[in-house]
């Protein structure tokens, strides 16, 4: 569900899915269920667009997580920079939280491509693994359970 007027923008999603256990990380079930329900919103100052969301993610048997972030994207020259503050709450007895602070600068070559870059640093607690997406730091794909991320990327972004 989706609302727009001149400035403002909100959107509602609640997906709900079924899938094998072996799927969801939980090979012991036959199946496992997952809700996800999430608002965000955007708006124009002009000056600058505020944007963020909430997000509620339960899934059968587990763990549930709530998070969300809040961000605003501000002109500079021709390009644009972004910053954001996102937060992650899992539900489990480690309290497995995190909470990460990025900026980016985006600076464009043409209508559809652009080149960028951004920093990053996550705080991760509890059993908490999250990474800075989608940057890798371990072989499996996450870093230790607790430890800190930080990241730095240069790029270029072409849309097809």
């Amino acid at each position: 569900m989706e609302y727009s007027n001149d400035r403002l923008y909100i959107g509602l999603v609640h997906d709900r899915l079924n899938s094998t256990g072996a799927a969801a990380g939980q090979p012991a079930l036959a199946s496992v269920g997952n809700q996800v329900t999430s608002v965000g919103a955007s708006y124009d100052l002009r000056v600058a667009k505020l944007y963020g969301y909430l997000i509620q993610s339960d899934v059968d048997r587990s763990f549930g997580m709530r998070g969300g972030f809040v961000g605003v994207k501000v002109p500079a020259g021709r390009g644009e920079v972004n910053a954001v503050y996102q937060v992650r709450n899992v539900e489990d007895a480690a309290n497995s939280d995190a909470r990460l602070f990025a900026v980016q600068y985006m600076h464009p070559l043409s209508k559809r491509t652009s080149v960028y870059t951004s920093l990053g640093f996550q705080r991760n607690s509890g059993a908490a693994a999250f990474g800075l997406w989608p940057s890798r730091t371990e072989a499996n794909g996450s870093p230790p359970a607790g430890a800190d991320v930080r990241g730095f990327q240069v790029g270029l972004r072409h849309v097809f």
